[in-house]
């Protein structure tokens, strides 16, 4: 992992609730909604408010990474 993708997951930690940033989508995992160097907004919001079906950003502390995923 670079030193730019940690520091960006780092960021991500500390951002306010409704800060809202841009995200690149590193694989193809969530193809052909989301492909390899497409960028997508992600707000920051509150547990609570995540519900089923959502499209979720969240960090993965064990791998240093931030995580895309339905």
């Amino acid at each position: 992992m670079s030193k730019n993708t940690l520091n960006s997951a780092k960021l991500f930690l500390n951002l306010p609730i409704g800060a809202i940033f841009q995200v690149k989508i590193k694989s193809d995992s969530m193809a052909p909604l989301f492909l390899t160097g497409d960028s997508v907004w992600v707000e920051r919001t509150q547990f609570t408010r995540i519900e089923t079906g959502d499209i979720i950003c969240f960090y993965r502390d064990f791998d240093k990474n931030l995580i895309i995923h339905r």
